[in-house]
């Protein structure tokens, strides 16, 4: 047992030093940035939620939805305050996701915001939500750094 965990620390290590390709189609962007929301695909969601590092929040939305364009410039407005440090932040285009995903998910009205953390969701919030309630929501389960005073 201690040599394969031995051996799995290397292989991180090794992993870890290694230049990859990104793994999904925005993810240098996104792992760059210091702060942004990014348009995630399903594809990207299924990699995001297996390997993706730290705390994801992320809502899902619909062009022709009016409450999820309102909701848009608030979920924005509440990324800028953080860090990818702290929490990454993207969106879900309904239109774009498969049955099975908005299943997984429970996705049935919009916006639907959740916060993932570890592979697992620990929070989820149906409807347009409060920029503090997000906030404090994001606060539970951001990675630790220091908040900012306001944003840039």
């Amino acid at each position: 047992m201690k040599k394969l965990v031995l051996l799995l620390g290397i292989i991180l290590y090794l992993v870890s030093c290694k230049v990859e390709e990104p793994k999904f189609a925005n993810q240098s962007t996104f792992l760059e940035a210091e702060t942004t929301t990014i348009e995630l695909t399903e594809e990207d969601i299924r990699i995001w939620s297996t390997t993706g590092p730290g705390v994801l929040a992320i809502y899902f939305w619909a062009p022709w939805h009016g409450p999820s364009r309102m909701y848009a410039s608030r979920f924005e407005k509440v990324a800028e305050w953080y860090t990818n440090e702290e929490c990454y932040f993207g969106k879900i285009n309904f239109e774009d996701i498969d049955q099975q995903i908005r299943t997984k998910y429970g996705v049935n009205e919009m916006p639907t915001t959740f916060i993932i953390k570890q592979n697992e969701i620990v929070a989820k919030a149906v409807g347009i939500i409060e920029e503090s309630t997000l906030k404090a929501l994001v606060n539970q389960y951001k990675a630790t750094a220091t908040k900012r005073t306001s944003p840039d």
